[in-house]
């Protein structure tokens, strides 16, 4: 999929997040990265990470923001409706790994993303780190 010059969500500033911004960073996408949360997770520590890595990729010569949603009925609702508004060409995120019997139990967003999404949905694998 040729992104450049198109706007990509990247869902999470997790490891697998911040790779996959600066993936699609290189291929000369516009990213948005989002952590949804709920109104008592979204800390000003949230918004400090998520400007860093826009100042981070603004200093690199791209165009980044950064951008907080408070989560009101689930993140994936959320992620989605981010996507939407921004008209995002591309909705990134991380997939935990959890076992199958939790996410058959709990859901997951990186599921429910892919299953419910208007638009292209890449789940980038955690992996463990080296």
């Amino acid at each position: 999929m040729d992104v450049s010059g198109k706007t990509a969500v990247v869902v999470g500033l997790g490891r697998s997040g911040v790779a996959a911004a600066r993936l699609l960073l290189a291929r000369g996408a516009r990213v948005i990265g989002t952590d949804a949360a709920t109104r008592d997770e979204a800390s000003a520590a949230a918004l400090g990470l998520a400007d860093a890595g826009a100042e981070g990729a603004r200093r690199r010569g791209y165009n980044a923001s950064a951008r907080i949603a408070e989560a009101n009925e689930s993140v994936a609702k959320t992620i989605r409706e981010v996507a939407r508004e921004i008209d995002a060409c591309l909705i990134v995120c991380g997939q935990r790994g959890r076992g199958a019997f939790a996410s058959a139990v709990l859901g997951s967003v990186s599921h429910q993303l892919s299953a419910h999404a208007e638009r292209p949905v890449l789940i980038a694998p955690q992996h463990p780190a080296r």
